[in-house]
């Protein structure tokens, strides 16, 4: 009996340069469910789960979440059926070395990782009034 391979992949790079649309096509692609840690944030505080509720207290506070929470939030997601069994793609996690070892280290470290570069003189397009992330509410100016 051969053992199924999931397929799991984090994107990564600066902000407009199509993450999101990547991850959006790398899931179609090859059937993996199309994970964003902004979304997984908002939502979790939107149903005020428990999760949600530790991570509003500092979104309302204009502080970032501490890893240990987001990685919470992230794992209780990638361990559902759907994201065990088909794989993932993950978006806007990890952010640093010490978020991608805690990953790996709670046992989703992804098999590929893809790094969207794009040259400064694009990145300018972006809207500055864009929150960052929910976990780093800070706005470009």
């Amino acid at each position: 009996v051969r053992e199924a391979v999931v397929s799991t992949q984090s994107t990564g790079g600066p902000r407009g340069s199509g993450k999101g649309t990547q991850a959006a096509l790398l899931a179609a692609k090859y059937g993996v469910v199309n994970v964003s840690m902004v979304e997984l944030i908002k939502q979790a505080v939107a149903d005020n789960s428990k999760i949600g509720n530790m991570m509003s207290t500092y979104i309302e506070k204009k502080m970032m979440v501490p890893d240990n929470i987001v990685l919470k939030c992230l794992t209780d997601r990638l361990s559902q059926l759907d994201c065990a069994t088909r794989g993932w793609v993950l978006r806007g996690y990890p952010k640093s070395r010490n978020q991608a070892e805690a990953l790996a280290e709670a046992g989703y470290a992804p098999n590929r990782y893809t790094h969207t570069v794009l040259e400064d003189t694009h990145s300018l397009v972006y809207p500055v009034s864009t929150p960052l992330s929910p976990y780093t509410p800070r706005t470009l100016r």
